[in-house]
Parts: structure tokens; sequence; C-alpha cells
């Protein structure tokens, strides 16, 4: 049930109640949201992730406010009062290290996977600050080392002692963002076995939407992707579309369906906290995710209607545990440029951005080969792809035929979905001037405002290593690397990116060359050669 909180408030009240956002009571327990997490030790001193890392094994720590991502964490309450705290920029979930219950421990971001090492539970302090406390041990709970303001210090696990350095205030930033992005299944509160599901794994538009039983197929696999304002969108894992309420129908008992991700109204959902670990999924159209009739029998029609609290309407959701080979040292995202068809439909340039972008072009093509790119792009994406596997790497491909549908911003999501340690995508250039050859390569730069710090170092480096194997390794010679900052593709990226012009199609030399079966395999090597370079040893 929504409460409504009437104040009244003097002018000069409310201008600072405006300029400064919400810093949340702790009479009450939290609201599902994004919060800023505020040391006791000193009202300038947050919670921070270390270098802004989007990693396995970025450090929590202790940093001066400067508004980043990396100092944005959303908390989900669960259904057992504990909370999932995920940090905004990289998704991932606070986890003590190793799962280990004892004092000292170590406390980092690592892959949600639904254990107690990822679940908190916030004990008031009596006077407006929390403790958090592992729900490993309640004796245990998040302490910054030796108390100490100094800019990176360690945050950890540590005996409850009441002291300043165990005590955090929560200023809400977004209390729209009530989940993390990630990937989920979503189960009914009615009977928490039974999932939403895409009826027979089916991935065409129009694929129809149902309640059955859980069985961890990627059919009952959504990944969320935050686009500001309260709103997300919600992909299935198999199909890489997106639900959708069915002709946009704002009537009660529309049917959910999966469709190509178009941004509109009509798959843009939020989610409202029930207060109990579930959540009612509430359309932009203005109607909630609902199991018909209330029956929880296999294959029974997820529709929409009006909100109404029953628990036909109400769902938990669990994180995806990613299966990850453990002979294998990193995963790599390839993503073979374009597609055979174009679509002029438009997305968000970046997440939240107002500048709209066409989803995807079908690209140029070799002016003496005759080879579309989308081809070129994809032959070399699968020799890349079987190099890289034959060093020991696990290889995730955006798309592996021409005929998809995939947009530049799901192609990102894609790979962040795979848990991917860098993005590499392939494509090839072309110039009014015939003469013009080489290599190139577009990456974000330092003024990118969508990724860290440390996201955009990593992406320079990366293209810089890519660049370079793979003129030594083909005799292309080097064009330099570009700001991409205007690029779909890298705005959305969530991890290191790099968008690799392999050569120019225009020029008669790099065309037939990129064309060759002999010049293809050289790209490949001199590629993974630059993944080799990117990596520290294993």
């Amino acid at each position: 049930m929504k409460r409504t909180l009437f104040l009244t408030l003097s002018a000069l009240a409310l201008i600072l109640a405006l300029a400064r956002p919400h810093a949340v009571s702790a009479d009450e327990a939290l609201p599902s949201g994004t919060y800023i997490i505020r040391s006791a030790l000193g009202d300038e001193k947050v919670l921070d992730i270390a270098g802004g890392s989007t990693k396995n094994g970025g450090n929590l720590q202790i940093y001066a406010a400067n508004g980043t991502a990396a100092q944005q964490f959303t908390l989900t309450r669960l259904a057992d009062g504990a909370y999932e705290i995920s940090p905004v920029r990289s998704a991932l979930a606070l986890d003590v290290a190793g799962g280990r219950s004892s004092s000292g421990t170590n406390v980092q971001q690592y892959t949600p996977n639904g254990t107690r090492a990822q679940k908190w539970r916030l004990a008031p302090a009596g006077d407006g600050t929390y403790t958090v406390r592992t729900a490993l041990n309640d004796g245990l709970c998040l302490d910054i080392a030796g108390g100490s303001r100094k800019n990176g210090t360690n945050v950890r696990l540590y005996t409850a002692n009441g002291t300043a350095a165990q005590r955090f205030s929560f200023e809400l930033v977004d209390g729209k963002r009530t989940a993390p992005d990630g990937t989920f299944t979503f189960a009914s509160a009615k009977d928490p076995s039974k999932v939403i599901d895409v009826a027979s794994g089916a991935v065409k538009n129009g694929a129809n939407v149902q309640l059955y039983a859980g069985n961890g197929t990627p059919a009952q696999q959504f990944t969320l992707h935050y686009l500001g304002d309260g709103w997300y969108t919600i992909l299935n894992v198999k199909a890489q579309k997106a639900l959708d309420i069915a002709g946009g129908s704002r009537a009660s008992g529309a049917n959910i369906q999966l469709y190509t991700s178009n941004q509109t109204s009509a798959q843009k959902w939020r989610f409202e906290d029930c207060g109990d670990g579930t959540f009612a999924i509430i359309s932009a159209l203005g109607k909630a995710l609902d199991v018909a009739g209330g029956s929880m029998k296999n294959g029974t029609n997820i529709r929409t209607y009006t909100p109404n609290g029953t628990v036909a309407q109400r769902f938990s959701f669990s994180p995806v545990i990613p299966v990850r080979e453990t002979a294998k040292k990193y995963i790599v995202a390839i993503d073979p440029g374009h597609q055979r068809h174009g679509s002029s439909a438009l997305e968000p340039n970046a997440p939240g951005s107002s500048v709209m972008k066409a989803r995807v072009t079908s690209g140029t093509e070799g002016l003496w080969s005759g080879l579309e790119e989308y081809e070129l792009n994809l032959a070399v994406g699968l020799k890349l792809k079987a190099e890289l596997e034959a060093r020991g790497y696990s290889v995730y491909m955006i798309r592996t035929t021409h005929d998809v549908d995939i947009s530049n911003a799901e192609r990102a999501q894609m790979a962040a979905s795979a848990h991917a340690d860098i993005f590499i995508r392939l494509h090839a250039n072309s110039s009014d001037s015939a003469s013009v050859r080489g290599i190139m390569a577009y990456q974000p730069g330092s003024a990118n405002r969508y990724l860290s710090a440390a996201l955009i170092a990593d992406s320079q480096r990366l293209s810089r290593l890519l660049t370079e194997h793979e003129s030594a390794a083909t005799g292309l010679p080097l064009r330099g690397i570009l700001d991409g900052d205007d690029m779909t593709g890298i705005n959305w990226a969530q991890m290191p990116v790099s968008i690799v012009e392999m050569g120019f199609m225009s020029n008669r030399e790099d065309d037939l060359y990129m064309a060759s079966e002999a010049g293809q395999s050289a790209i490949a090597r001199g590629l993974a050669n630059g993944v080799d370079a990117y990596f520290p040893p294993c």
C-alpha cells in the first residue's frame, strides 16, 4: 500500500529540499531505490567502487562524493526483509569475498548469485543512520578500516561496535529506480515455482508470454535495462526481444508478447515495491502485468489488467547465475557489425539520452570484391571466435547469421548479459577517396558522460592493442583511433569496448585483402594477439 506524506514547508525549506536529494529517515524500512550511502565519519565521504570498476572483484571503499555512478547503489528489498545492494555502474552485487563470515573479510562487487554473501540487513542506529549487516552473521557489519576518512580507505566486515565507522545514512537519488540492471527470472508471488516464460521458447515477433514451471532455460530469463525516470526495458535472453503489449493497447486483458525492441510505451515497465519482497510490474500504458484468473496452471496467459494489488500481479525476481567454464580465461563478446537488413527505427543514443539514432544499418560494400560489409564482419568474427577459443577464451557471439534484427543498444546489452569481460565490435570502413586505406578504431573519449573513467581508460587501451596487433599481423597501415562518443554501441557498453575498422572496402588493396581467406585469418590472428596483450597472464 502506498502512503502519502503531507508536509508544510517554508519557502526556504522547500528550496533546500529541492537542492539536495532526499535523505531517508531510519525510523522505517528503506524502500527499494537508488541511494548515495554516506559515512557517519563525515557527510562528504561515501561508499564507492574503486576506479568505477565494472568487473568482478571491484573493491568497496570510501571516497569524497563526486556524483558518479560508482557512488550510487540500488537497494532491492527482498521477501525476507534483507536487501540486495547493486552498484549502479556495474549492475553486479555487493558481496562478501569468498562468503567468509569472519571479521576483517573484504567486501567487493560480484556477479549476482542470490547467496547470503550478497544479502544485507539494515539496522537503525537510533540517530538517523544504519549499520549494514551481512546475512552471513548478524554480528558483522560494513566497517571503514581504522575509522579513517582518507580517500580510498577499504570497507570490510568487522564485529559490530556501534562506532561512526560502521554507521551510514542513505540519500535517495532515484526512488524510481527500484531494481538493478541484470538478468533475472520472474516468479509468481502466489507460487514461486511458476515463472514468466516464453511459450515453446519462441523467438519470433508475437511469441506469447505465459506462466510455466521454472526450468532454468533462456526462455525464462529476462534482462533489465534502466532507461531513466523509473522505466525499464525487459529483454528475453533467448530471443533478445522485448516484453511488449500487443498493439500498444491500453485495455485490460491485452496480451503480452515478445517484439523487436523499439522503446515505445508498450515496452516500458516500472517495478512498484509491494513492501514484501515482491513487485508489481506496471506498464507505461497504465496497466499491470497479470496472471490471467490468478491461475497457477502451466500455460496460463500473461496479460495486462488494471492494477489491483492482488497476488496475481505480484512477482519476485531472482538473479540468473551465468554458467562460466572454469577452464576459460575470460569471456570475449564479438559483435560482427551490421546485418542483412538495416532498421531506420530510432533508439536512444545512450541510457537516458533524448538523442535518437537509427537502430542499425546494413553497412557498406566492397567496391572490388562485391562483398557486403555485414558478410565480411561475420566471416572475420567467426574466425576470431575459433582463434580465441583455441587460446582458451570463452566467446559470446552477438550474431552468427545475417538475418537478425538486433539494434546497437541491444548488442551492448547482450554482451552485458553474457558477463563479457571485453566487447569487440567488428566493422570495415569506406571513403570517397579510393586511395585512403588502413586500420582504425573508435573508442569512448575521456569526457564521455555515460561511462566511468576506468571503463574509458580500459576501452582506450583495448583499442590501441587491437589495432596495433592487427597491423603487425597483416601489414595494413595504422590510421589512428578516434573518439566515438556519438556511437550507440559504445555509450550503452558496460565493459571495455572497441569498434575496430579492419580496413577500407573502398580501397582496392584493402578490399581484396579483407575478402581473401588468408587476409581474414591474419586479421583474426592479429586481433587475438591484441586480446592476449590486453589481459594479464593467467
